[in-house]
C-alpha cells in the first residue's frame, strides 16, 4: 500500500480532534455520527480520554500502528509522548515525540511538527538539559503556528526556556502578552503559563509572588491543576515557614515525580534516611539528568531544591555505640547518652528500640513520651516534636 503523504482525506478528522479541547458537544456529536475509520476514531478516543485525565486507559489504546499513513501515526506516537511527558517517563516521551516528527515530515507542510518540538522544549527544561533544549528551542523559532493553539503552545514553550534559563523580566513579559491573546483556548494553557511563572519567582525567592501566583491558580478547576496546586502550595509553605508536609497520593497518581519530591522532602525532614533513598531512586529512573547519587539534584534554584538544602543536613545515619548505651543505669541516661550523639530528628521508633529493645506500639509510644517529658522537665532542653520523630532545639 502506498504512503499517503497529505492532510487531504482528513479534514472532518482534524476537525473534529480540535473539537476535544473547544466543544465537547460537538465532538460527542461528530464521533458517534461520522463514519471515521477504525484508527481514527481510535485517536479521537484515545486524545478525548488524556483530556479527562483517564491517561492509563489512553496509553492502552494506543497499542496498534499506522504505518501506511503518517499523519495518524505521527499523532499515535505524539500522544504517548504526551502521556508519558506527564508521568515523568521522559525518556519514552522523547522517544515517541521524535518518532512523530520522523511521521510529520513525510507529510508536506504538516500543521503538528509544532506540536511534537513545543512539548520537546518543555521535557528538556523540565530534564535541565540545556543543550538538548537549546537545540529543540531553535528548531521552533524556525516554525509559523499554523492555528491559534499553536501559537498558544509555541509560546508557552518559550516560557518554559525563560523560566528554567531564569529570564523572569521575559517570563513576565510574555505572560502579560498571553493573557492579552483573545482566544477561546486561554484557559487551557493559562494554568501552564502559571506554573512557569511560579518557578521563575520561586528562584528569585519571591515568595509574595509566589503567594500571589496561588491565588490566581486556585480560581482555576481541573485536575491539572489541582496537582500542580498542592504541590506548589506544600512546598512554598514549608520552605517559609516550615509547615508540615500533608499530602497524599490520590491527589498525584498521574503525576508521580511531584509526589516524589514531596515524599523525599518529608522523609529528610523526619530523618529517614533509608525511605528518602527509596524515593530517590525512583526520581533518578524518571529523570537522570536531575536526580544524581547523594541527594545531589540539578535544578540549581527550584523550590524543591531549596526545601532538599534545608534538611540536607539530616542526611545522617543513626550510629550509637550499643555497648556503651546499654552499660547505663536508667532510661533518663540513656536518652541523654543518645540525644548527645545524634543532632538529626531520631524517629520514635528507633528510639523505643534503642531505650527498651521493643516494638512500637500503642503502649510503648506512651512510655516514650512520658520519659521525653521527664527528660526535658530534668534538663530544661527544649525537645522538637514532629513527623513521628523527636530532635533537640537547644541542648
Amino acid at each position: 500500500m502506498s504512503i499517503k503523504v497529505s492532510e487531504n482525506g482528513h479534514e472532518k478528522f482534524l476537525e473534529t480532534w480540535r473539537l476535544v479541547q473547544t466543544n465537547q458537544r460537538m465532538f460527542q456529536y461528530w464521533l458517534k455520527k461520522y463514519p471515521f475509520s477504525i484508527f481514527e476514531k481510535k485517536l479521537l478516543k484515545c486524545f478525548n480520554l488524556y483530556q479527562k485525565n483517564k491517561k492509563e486507559e489512553a496509553l492502552k489504546l494506543l497499542n496498534f500502528n499506522i504505518k501506511e499513513n503518517p499523519l495518524l501515526e505521527g499523532l499515535r506516537y505524539y500522544l504517548k509522548g504526551l502521556i508519558y511527558n506527564q508521568h515523568g517517563h521522559y525518556f519514552y516521551a522523547v522517544e515517541n515525540l521524535n518518532q512523530s516528527i520522523e511521521n510529520f515530515k513525510k507529510i508536506k507542510d504538516c500543521s503538528f511538527v509544532i506540536n511534537s518540538i513545543c512539548l520537546l522544549v518543555n521535557i528538556y527544561a523540565n530534564r535541565r538539559d540545556l543543550s538538548k533544549l537549546k537545540e529543540s528551542a531553535e528548531q521552533l523559532s524556525r516554525i509559523k503556528p499554523q492555528n491559534d493553539s499553536q501559537k498558544l503552545q509555541k509560546m508557552y514553550a518559550e516560557m518554559c526556556v525563560y523560566s528554567i534559563t531564569g529570564q523572569i523580566q521575559k517570563c513576565e513579559q510574555l505572560y502579560l502578552d498571553f493573557c492579552e491573546q483573545d482566544k477561546s483556548q486561554i484557559k487551557i494553557y493559562k494554568p501552564y503559563f502559571l506554573v512557569c511563572l511560579f518557578s521563575a519567582y520561586a528562584a528569585e525567592l519571591e515568595y509574595d509572588r509566589c503567594k500571589n501566583i496561588l491565588d490566581d491558580y486556585k480560581k482555576i478547576s481541573g485536575c491539572v491543576v489541582k496537582a500542580n496546586y498542592l504541590y506548589m502550595k506544600t512546598l512554598l509553605d514549608h520552605v517559609i515557614s516550615d509547615a508540615p508536609l500533608y499530602f497524599y497520593a490520590k491527589d498525584f497518581k498521574d503525576f508521580p515525580e511531584l509526589y516524589l519530591q514531596l515524599k523525599v522532602i518529608k522523609a529528610l525532614k523526619s530523618g529517614n534516611l533509608e525511605e528518602a533513598k527509596k524515593s530517590w531512586l525512583l526520581l533518578s529512573k524518571h529523570n537522570e539528568f536531575l536526580y544524581l547519587k547523594n541527594f545531589d539534584f540539578q535544578g540549581e534554584k527550584s523550590l524543591f531544591k531549596q526545601a532538599l538544602d534545608r534538611h540536607k543536613n539530616n542526611i545522617e545515619k543513626v550510629n550509637i555505640d550499643l555497648k556503651e548505651l546499654n552499660s547505663l543505669r536508667g532510661n533518663l541516661k540513656k536518652v541523654e547518652y543518645i540525644f548527645s550523639k545524634v543532632k538529626v530528628p531520631i524517629q520514635n521508633e528507633e528510639l523505643i528500640r534503642l531505650i527498651w529493645d521493643e516494638e512500637l506500639t500503642e503502649v510503648t509510644l506512651n512510655r516514650l513520651r512520658k520519659l521525653i517529658s521527664d527528660y526535658v522537665k530534668k534538663h530544661k532542653v527544649s525537645i522538637k516534636a514532629s513527623d513521628a520523630t523527636y530532635r533537640v532545639v537547644d541542648i
